[in-house]
């Protein structure tokens, strides 16, 4: 009987208001930027990364043929020395018949300096044994590249990973030339 009697008086009594208590917000709390982060945007200064002065540039300016040596003038357009060595490569073509490409490794370039680089040796390869020698004062269209060969020592950076040096050129653009027909020049190249 007393079960019965609990949900009587509780109904019978007067309700009892109940107050909402006050609601406390969380603010998260901010922390300041880390020392990392709190990096301004520096002005640049002379030699930084953007404004390509401490890249080389390496440049195909032009060719010469004298009998059967190609001469390529490579030249270093940039403001830094190359860290390595310059593989230049070349190409001749006549009546449709293509060269094997002739390769050829010169010294550094400092700033500024050119150099004419003789390429010798241009054949065909045909289906004997022996490779026919290729006239190169009759070629038609000749094209020669030049790169810049990776160091052969990384070296390291400011975090102590390993970087590879001599791959970056300020302006691949001008690394190639192609000359046909009479923009191809005869002769010794000038000292």
């Amino acid at each position: 009987m007393i079960c019965m009697l609990i949900p009587l008086m509780a109904a019978a009594s007067p309700a009892v208001r109940s107050i909402p208590e006050p609601t406390i917000i969380m603010r998260e709390m901010r922390q300041g930027p880390m020392p990392a982060e709190n990096i301004w945007l520096r002005p640049a200064h002379p030699g930084g990364a953007d404004d390509g002065r401490m890249f080389p540039d390496i440049a195909v300016g032009a060719f010469r043929i004298d009998g059967d040596t190609l001469y390529v003038r490579v030249l270093n357009k940039g403001q830094s020395a190359t860290p390595g060595p310059v593989l230049v490569a070349a190409r001749a073509a006549e009546n449709g018949a293509k060269t094997d490409l002739i390769q050829q490794r010169t010294a550094k370039l400092l700033p500024g300096e050119a150099r004419w680089v003789p390429l010798r040796g241009f054949s065909v390869k045909t289906a004997a044994t022996l490779p026919i020698v290729f006239a190169l004062e009759g070629a038609s269209a000749v094209s020669a590249v030049a790169r810049m060969m990776p160091s052969s020592a990384p070296l390291l950076d400011r975090s102590g990973q390993t970087r590879d040096v001599g791959t970056d050129d300020a302006d691949e653009r001008n690394n190639s030339l192609t000359l046909a027909g009479s923009a191809i020049q005869h002769g010794q190249p000038p000292q």
